[in-house]
């Protein structure tokens, strides 16, 4: 299944404005009597990005597409129709999204299965599954899991429910089957919300 959103061009694209510098470059060139020459080259002025594409720049799901552990996270984003309310919206969102390493210990077979476009409807539920209507970094995890008397009822987008505890100062999300995923990577911050790498794929209630 081929993971493609028209934003990526896009993106990639604004991106390449902003690192323009808006000066000119000299070039020495020889001539035919190998005299050297200075010679001024224009380069593209530096563009100034809207306030609307700077917070889509600044969004969890561009944080997600460029934290390189998350790339088959953001592809199933994407597949979900999830990218654009990701990009655009206010939120606050926070993304427990499951390493590249995570999804290949599913198995192969499995991820063919969850990846088969007649199975749509079941890795939607997946990936809405990690994702919740709140922002929660680890700080406020570890806070509510304090005041929780050592664990945090977390509800996500899908309806699934997970634990959040503390083993050490290691942030730890259980799911109904007991499958405990660690916080590998934690608080990559956007202007919407709050991006987490998990080790684990956590299971749908």
């Amino acid at each position: 299944m081929k993971f493609i959103s028209k934003f990526f061009f896009f993106v990639i694209l604004s991106l390449a404005f902003i690192c323009c510098k808006n000066e000119a470059k000299r070039t020495v060139e020889k001539t035919e009597n190998y005299q050297e020459k200075s010679t001024v080259v224009p380069v593209p002025e530096k563009k100034v990005l809207s306030a609307e594409l700077e917070e889509e720049v600044n969004s969890v799901m561009l944080k997600s597409m460029v934290t390189p552990e998350l790339k088959t996270f953001s592809s199933m984003l994407v597949t979900a129709n999830l990218a654009d309310m990701l990009l655009k919206k206010d939120g606050p969102f926070t993304l427990i999204g499951p390493s590249n390493d995570a999804f290949d210990r599913l198995g192969k077979l499995q991820m063919e299965e969850l990846l088969n476009t007649a199975n749509e409807d079941e890795l939607v539920r997946l990936i809405k599954s990690h994702v919740i209507d709140d922002s929660l970094d680890s700080a406020t995890l570890v806070r509510k899991i304090n005041e929780g008397n050592g664990s945090y009822r977390i509800v996500s987008m899908s309806g699934a429910t997970y634990s959040a505890t503390l083993e050490g100062t290691t942030i730890v999300i259980t799911d109904v089957n007991g499958v405990a995923a660690q916080l590998e990577k934690s608080d990559i911050n956007g202007v919407n919300g709050v991006v987490h790498v998990l080790d684990k794929v956590l299971a749908v209630n």
